[in-house]
């Protein structure tokens, strides 16, 4: 599977822009966020920090596709999709694991 980044550009600003407004830098709804009875199915994610990557798979049924024309006859297009089922794997370096992490990691 071909893995795409999500991050935006930046957009140009209008000079005549007088409110600071910073960008977000990733799309709404690219965030996911687990709730106390998933986190209860998968205590490891406990175990991260901040920052630290992890690989995220999942089963996702598609529950809406739409397509809009906008009053400047531009189309605003969007895919809605509910993960069904949803996993986790740590992507930390064995090399950076401290000794318990690197036993848990190993199975042993």
């Amino acid at each position: 599977m071909d893995l795409i980044s999500t991050k935006m550009e930046k957009k140009k600003k209008s000079t005549s822009e007088v409110a600071t407004y910073e960008e977000p830098q990733y799309p709404y709804g690219m965030e996911i966020s687990f709730n106390e009875e998933l986190i209860s199915k998968m205590p490891d994610i406990m175990s991260l920090d901040v920052e630290d990557l992890i690989n995220i798979s999942g089963i996702a049924r598609i529950t809406g596709i739409h397509s809009d024309k906008t009053q400047n006859n531009k189309f605003d297009r969007r895919v809605t999709a509910r993960f069904e089922k949803i996993g986790f794997e740590n992507k930390k370096d064995l090399k950076d694991m401290n000794f318990s992490e690197y036993k848990k990691a190993r199975g042993k």
